[in-house]
């Protein structure tokens, strides 16, 4: 192959791999808008249903020394009924430093069950 051959197939091959990273910026562009549209539609679906998160998760949790519990009754009232307004446990979980399981624990009355 010649050397003016091989420099003009490097400058065909320099503009087909622009095309690409141009298109892909479109992709990508185009990806984004179509993610943030979910995003906004998932909120307003939960705002409709009432669904609401759990707020920020308190610093410092500290176990109920007095009673050996590591919730006190107000907390596991608190999460049967955000549980009960649509608060995932997960978001639950996050918020009290625990794992999801013991949420469920909680919200089907395996645990704590003579809490009302």
């Amino acid at each position: 192959m010649s050397t003016k051959t091989a420099i003009a197939k490097v400058s065909r091959l320099d503009a087909d791999i622009e095309a690409l990273r141009t298109r892909l910026e479109s992709k990508l562009a185009e990806r984004e808008s179509i993610l943030a549209e979910l995003i906004a539609d998932g909120e307003a679906i939960r705002a409709a249903l009432g669904l609401v998160e759990a707020p920020e998760a308190p610093e410092d949790r500290p176990v109920a020394l007095a009673t050996g519990r590591a919730f006190t009754e107000e907390e596991i009232l608190d999460i049967r009924t955000r549980n009960a307004a649509g608060t995932s446990q997960s978001a639950l979980a996050r918020h009290y430093g625990v794992s999801q399981p013991t949420i469920f624990g909680i919200v089907r009355r395996r645990t704590y069950k003579d809490v009302a």
